[in-house]
């Protein structure tokens, strides 16, 4: 199977535009790639495939913190994952579960919005029983709740992205489709982003961009942009 190089494909838009002829194929395809990539650069995602090798994502943790949140969406499947930048060995799958649809991977037990807890207390070797520690290096291999910052970081090798304009989300192609539609239009009226409205009487000229997102459609793409401010 072809990897996916866009969120919908040229059939599907032609029958949404209501264009039959093939004349403007091209145009429509450069379209739709450049729709695509301004709805990921918005989103600060990729959501299509373009690489079906995995995905090695350096994650730079300024903060203990339970999860990471994954730059290709959906994640796809969890090759493995590293805690410090130097580790050459992956953590046991059983201390973090993956939510494919949300690409976001967490440590069990801990939340999308972490607390920063107090000093996590290990037990000593010596006479002294409990002693407290300021997240100490193996502090998650004890607590299983949070990837913490003294390691330096975390490496999580992994699959994303959608493999097929079919498996797109409904409302993320949507977006795609109402982008299209405005861009399509433009075009054809070669009016250079130029409209016309009538009101009480007077002409009133406005311009507008239609390669920017409208208010509305930012507010319905906010469920598929990342909050993430770790992964680079």
């Amino acid at each position: 199977m072809a990897d996916a190089k866009d969120l919908v494909g040229l059939v599907e838009t032609k029958t949404m535009l209501r264009v039959s002829h093939a004349n403007q194929d091209a145009e429509i395809a450069s379209i739709i790639t450049q729709t695509t990539e301004m709805l990921e650069r918005e989103a600060d995602r990729q959501f299509v495939l373009r690489d079906a090798n995995d995905v090695t994502e350096w994650h730079d943790l300024a903060n203990p913190q339970g999860f990471l949140q994954l730059r290709l969406f959906p994640a796809i499947s969890v090759t493995s994952l590293f805690i410090g930048v130097e580790s050459t060995t992956p953590i046991d799958s059983d201390l973090f579960v993956v939510d494919l649809a949300g690409a976001v991977i967490m440590m069990k037990g801990a939340t999308l919005n972490p607390v920063r807890p107090g000093p996590i207390l290990l037990r000593g070797s010596g006479a002294g029983g409990f002693n407290a520690f300021d997240f100490p290096e193996d502090a998650w291999r004890l607590s299983g709740r949070f990837f913490p910052a003294s390691v330096g970081g975390a490496r999580a090798v992994y699959k994303g992205g959608y493999t097929d304009t079919a498996s797109v989300e409904g409302g993320l192609k949507q977006i795609a489709f109402d982008v299209l539609a405005r861009r399509y239009r433009a075009r054809e009226r070669k009016s250079q982003g130029l409209t016309q409205q009538v009101a009480q009487g007077f002409t009133i000229a406005s311009k507008w961009d239609p390669s920017l997102l409208t208010n509305e459609e930012k507010r319905r793409l906010q469920r598929f942009v990342t909050r993430s401010e770790t992964a680079r």
